[in-house]
């Protein structure tokens, strides 16, 4: 059953952000409202969502004083559009009429070069048909929550997000902290992180360990992800892109990929465990 408490469990734990989420049904109106939880109203978003006869309906709200969130959108580096593509292409793919519009004119969400320089006002929104919904409320809600995780993803991809230098990082994530113009920390490397799943799901990619299959409701979506090339490898020019530069792998396979600099390839730690199980093959 999704309630707004593991509702806002599941998103801070993909996204790395605090949320208050709201799942409302009355007098036939059934809708799903998101907002992080650090924004006053005003200055900042929600993401609303509303089920509709066999659709469901998501829109990106600013705040009705949020000209500096629409500017810091604007401001959004490669790295940002990157992610905003993986979500944009994921959810196109899955068959979501997705529509932006960026000072009331239409752009394709999934070709970020093409968008203007500068901005006034930003529109997301997507519809996803042909969704039957059944007689039991909270199941129509769970049918339709990955599609709120994925533009959600979509939407807070191109917040402003800048580097802090933090000397207890975790020993896998090397991107550091960052913060949003309100100054608000969030996990800059969670926005790829999410990315990175939302393209190649939770499935580790070497030796094919899923959490959610071996144990259940507490696994469901752990995962670690792997820079391909460390970043403390590059200098600070490099953009990271979710899909060339991280793939989903298990915490065992994540450290044997780092048992030599440079860390070993996927294919070359898969040859691995292939020569070691079967060693006359």
């Amino acid at each position: 059953m999704l309630t707004e408490n593991n509702a806002s469990s599941i998103l801070r734990e993909r996204f790395g952000i605090d949320v208050s989420v709201n799942i409302e049904s009355f007098h036939g109106n059934r809708t799903i409202t998101v907002r992080p939880s650090d924004l006053a109203r005003t200055v900042g978003f929600k993401i609303l969502t509303k089920l509709k006869w066999r659709s469901v309906e998501i829109k990106f709200v600013p705040g009705s004083f949020a000209r500096d969130l629409v500017n810091a959108m604007e401001a959004s580096n490669q790295n940002q559009r990157a992610a905003f593509k993986v979500f944009a292409e994921s959810l196109l793919e899955k068959g979501a009429d997705l529509n932006l519009q960026i000072n009331k004119q239409s752009y394709k969400p999934n070709e970020p070069s093409q968008w203007p320089i500068n901005w006034n006002s930003i529109d997301i929104s997507m519809r996803k048909g042909q969704i039957i919904f059944g007689e039991e409320i909270d199941q129509d809600f769970e049918k339709v929550f990955p599609w709120v995780i994925s533009f959600f993803g979509l939407c807070i991809s191109l917040l402003p997000l800048e580097p802090i230098d933090n000397e207890n990082r975790y020993s896998v994530e090397e991107e550091g902290e960052a913060y949003i113009v309100t100054n608000t920390r969030y996990e800059r490397s969670n926005i790829n992180r999410a990315a990175c799943i939302e393209l190649y799901g939770t499935t580790c990619k070497v030796c094919s360990l899923n959490f959610g299959e071996i144990y259940g409701k507490i696994g469901e979506g752990f995962i670690h992800v792997h820079h391909k090339i460390p970043l403390s490898e590059i200098d600070g020019t490099y953009f990271v892109d979710p899909k060339k530069d991280l793939v989903p792998v298990c915490p065992n396979c994540h450290a044997m990929l780092h048992k030599k600099k440079p860390p070993y390839t996927i294919e070359e730690l898969k040859k691995k465990i292939k020569n070691n199980r079967f060693p006359n093959f």
